[in-house]
């Protein structure tokens, strides 16, 4: 059943308190699937058991590498080995993406009113603002950004060093790419949407080198129609796809599967005990093929199914 991990008021070392509008990392934790928070009275991550026992997992207030303070954090990735990367600002006036691991932090990009301490990428320049980002298990980092002259791309960090994977107008399978959104990461692999002529959306998937097609727009559906245009999605550490896709007025749920589509569900039917499903809000796909996904049916309400037999 549904048991609270933290309340509102929860006190840390006796003297910290959760909360309750704290940020967290909402899709994974370490190898031990603990939770890490952040709280607003100036304590920093905590890290949240899973008997419930709590740590910090990095102070707020601390120096990182070049001698910036770095305040209290406010967004958190985390990986299977505990390291982290935490959005805040510093006293330098900028804001900053920060990676820590084992109690050191560097810097991965920052942006600001201090020219002296801006992120410069060879070859795309001066990072002006960037979009999504995610941490793989290998302590790399993979960001939407944007520069000064308002190009933009996406790019990998690793080690204190950018590495670009693909940016807005070259070549993503057959098609140029136009834009990019719903950056995730599964162990040592990346995966984002693509935007092509038309409007439609792909799937790309990255560990090294280029980014390759993992959905095809062309590709032909379990429902016999091309795909089209791909929406919400995940992936497991199988590389099992769950994926939304609209084509030809009616949007349809499917999985695949190396290179085999299954039809999991089509808007406008019904499900096997009657039910309208509407509106997806999310869905996860778990190593072992299980699929749960989360709807608001056509009369407003809320339901969770699960698929076990893809």
């Amino acid at each position: 059943g549904m048991q609270p991990a933290l309340t509102t008021g929860d006190r840390f070392q006796g003297t910290y308190l959760f909360p309750g509008g704290a940020t967290w990392n909402s899709r994974r934790g370490d190898a031990e699937g603990a939770l890490y928070t952040t709280q607003s009275n100036s304590w920093g991550i905590v890290r949240v058991g899973p008997a419930g026992q709590t740590s910090l997992a990095m102070p707020c207030n601390r120096r990182i590498e070049d001698d910036t303070q770095i305040y209290c954090p406010y967004e958190i990735r985390v990986n299977s080995s505990g390291a982290m990367v935490h959005l805040q600002s510093t006293n330098r006036s900028d804001t900053r993406l920060v990676y820590t691991k084992n109690g050191v932090s560097k810097t991965v990009f920052t942006n600001g009113a201090s020219a002296n301490y801006l992120t410069n990428i060879p070859g795309f320049g001066t990072v002006a603002s960037w979009g999504e980002y995610v941490l793989d298990d290998d302590g790399r980092v993979l960001a939407l950004l944007r520069n000064r002259e308002g190009e933009f791309g996406i790019f990998v960090w690793q080690d204190g060093a950018w590495t670009k994977v693909i940016r807005a107008n070259e070549t993503f399978g057959r098609w140029p790419a136009l834009n990019f959104a719903t950056l995730k990461t599964v162990g040592n692999k990346f995966y984002f949407r693509v935007q092509l002529p038309g409007g439609a959306w792909g799937l790309a998937e990255f560990e090294t080198g280029a980014p390759r097609v993992k959905l095809d727009i062309e590709e032909t559906g379990a429902n016999g129609m091309p795909l089209t245009n791909i929406g919400l999605y995940d992936v497991n550490s199988s590389g099992d796809v769950v994926l939304q896709t609209f084509a030809f007025g009616q949007t349809t749920y499917q999985v695949k599967r190396g290179n085999q589509l299954f039809h999991l569900y089509s808007t406008r039917n019904l499900t096997e005990d009657g039910e309208l499903l509407w509106r997806l809000v999310d869905f996860d796909i778990r190593d072992n093929g299980d699929i749960y996904t989360l709807f608001v049916t056509v009369a407003d309400e809320p339901v969770i199914y699960r698929a076990t037999k893809i």
